[in-house]
């Protein structure tokens, strides 16, 4: 009977970890990229939108490259293509303010 009990206890247990070290991944993401005067809601629904952008302008260059002819996409474009609209130097910097933490926080 013992068994029955611990082990669905010891899986539930194992996934609850596992999805609270993705959360805190993908919070430490979001963070990277708040600015210092943004809420943590603000930085999210940037983030979403600036993605939802990079979406559009990647399926509306492969639609133009498909249509003229082209046999491959512009790598250096859609390397450059970033996630953030802004850089947050003209709104009073970053959240985390050291380059090193966000890149590392970024990862």
């Amino acid at each position: 009977f013992l068994r029955f009990f611990v082990a669905p206890c010891v899986w539930t247990a194992l996934l609850m970890v596992f999805l609270l070290l993705l959360a805190a991944g993908v919070a430490g993401n979001i963070r990277s990229m708040q600015c210092a005067d943004q809420g943590f809601l603000d930085a999210i629904s940037e983030r979403g939108l600036a993605g939802k952008e990079k979406a559009a302008r990647l399926v509306t260059s492969t639609l133009n490259l498909t249509v003229s002819g082209a046999s491959s996409l512009n790598a250096t474009e859609l390397v450059n293509c970033s996630l953030t609209t802004s850089t947050c130097t003209e709104e009073g910097g970053y959240a985390v303010e050291n380059e090193y933490a966000r890149q590392v926080l970024y990862i």
